[in-house]
């Protein structure tokens, strides 16, 4: 009887290293066949390309079109203001900065899990942004900004030859537009306070003609669209008499959510919201080429 026992355990003993290797295989196998690349975020497109036309009424703040947004621009391509004499060296380093989190720079590490696996998620998903722009030359250009609180930078998509703006950041590990093909003359932001700023001019600009600023609050919530109205606005026209000369000044008028405020309430506003006229960043202050932006990312 022993004996039986015995020999019944020495088999079963044998058996065991085959049904655990067989698991592991067969684990092995189904790990394998999952594709990572097709889990991995696609970011959204930045579609609508041609959008440059569209019609933007709805920054009308009363009798004034304001639907060509981008008339009369100044070569558009150039408006890399302030920072124009850049080296790509001096803007690769900046860029690599934000991307890094060194010299002052956050970094893409942060609230996204360990800092190895946030500049993973964040190098590959706005890698699959910049893939999207296939045959767009040199006129799409590209930065690393923060405009939200965390310490993951937002990507930049700037189409210069339509002055068209694309925003995105990093959401549930996935790449999300924040804004999505809005045109504008130029496109400021509040650094870490969620605000962009959008410049507008008509009839030449300046004290002579029409100029406004309109803000927007980004959030990982909602893709801000040229549809969509600004939070706080205000606009100038000059003022002009019967026989069309200028008459040395102008009217302002202020607006929280398309509707007219006074100015003080207007400044309040403002004012909780951060915002402090001359302190807004310009977002494509260091934009790099999709070339140069991929070696920033690490590819």
């Amino acid at each position: 009887m022993g004996r039986k026992v015995l020999t019944g355990i020495l088999v079963m003993m044998m058996l065991l290293p085959a049904c655990g290797t067989a698991g592991r295989e067969g684990a092995v196998q189904e790990i394998e066949s999952q594709d990572p690349e097709n889990r991995n975020m696609e970011g959204q497109g930045i579609g609508n390309q041609s959008m440059g036309s569209q019609d933007i009424e709805k920054r009308n703040t009363g009798n004034q079109d304001i639907g060509n947004r981008n008339m009369e621009t100044q070569d558009i391509e150039n408006r890399n203001t302030g920072n124009q004499d850049n080296s790509y060296a001096e803007k690769a380093d900046i860029s690599k900065d934000a991307a890094s989190g060194e010299n002052g720079g956050s970094g893409i590490a942060g609230n996204a899990g360990s800092a190895a696996g946030a500049e993973e998620v964040c190098r590959k998903a706005y890698s699959r942004i910049l893939a999207k722009e296939e045959g767009a030359g040199n006129a799409v250009v590209y930065s690393l900004i923060y405009v939200d609180n965390d310490e993951i930078p937002e990507l930049v998509v700037w189409d210069r030859g339509y002055g068209m703006y694309s925003i995105y950041t990093i959401k549930d590990g996935e790449a999300f537009c924040m804004m999505d093909s809005v045109v504008t003359v130029e496109l400021t932001y509040y650094e870490k306070n969620g605000i962009v700023a959008l410049f507008a001019r008509w009839m030449g600009g300046g004290d002579e003609g029409g100029y406004g600023w309109y803000y927007y609050e980004l959030t990982e919530d909602k893709t801000i669209t040229d549809e969509d109205p600004p939070l706080l606005h205000f606009i100038y026209e000059a003022s002009y008499d019967e026989d069309g000369n200028w008459s040395g000044g102008g009217v302002s008028r202020y607006y929280h959510m398309e509707q007219e405020v006074d100015e003080t309430a207007y400044r309040e506003m403002a004012s909780s919201l951060g915002i402090v006229e001359g302190e807004g960043k310009n977002c494509t202050d260091n934009a790099l080429e999709k070339k140069e932006m991929m070696e920033v990312l690490g590819f």
